[in-house]
């Protein structure tokens, strides 16, 4: 993925975490079919015995692949009733510029402390 995307993800984070469930594994199957993550990555995926374990390895492993990968993962969210996730990926905006600087541009607060 490129730094957009990854950061797409990184601003829906908890969005993902809290409400993508991996029983039965049909997001996996889906984003196996897909080329987004191989037989190895998604026996990693399994290996976590907790559910946010799982969606939390399945991000980072999303966010490890090439460019055009959130798109076929928002794909695989839409084909398993998780459309309301895709869109808010999709619709998220990113600033350019906090972006250009590696800033989280989410959280990005200027504080100024006054001497006393």
């Amino acid at each position: 993925m490129n730094s957009e995307e990854k950061h797409k993800i990184r601003l829906n984070y908890v969005s993902l975490k809290e409400n993508i469930g991996l029983q039965g594994n049909l997001l996996l199957d889906h984003l196996f079919e897909t080329n987004v993550i191989t037989n190895d990555d998604r026996d990693r995926i399994l290996s976590e015995k907790v559910r946010v374990d799982q969606v939390e390895r399945l991000l980072k492993v999303v966010q490890s692949k090439p460019g055009g990968s959130l798109e076929r993962f928002c794909e695989c969210l839409d084909k398993c009733d998780y459309d309301f996730l895709a869109k808010k990926i999709r619709e998220t905006e990113v600033d350019q510029d906090l972006l250009k600087q590696g800033k989280n541009c989410n959280t990005t607060i200027c504080i100024t402390l006054k001497k006393n």
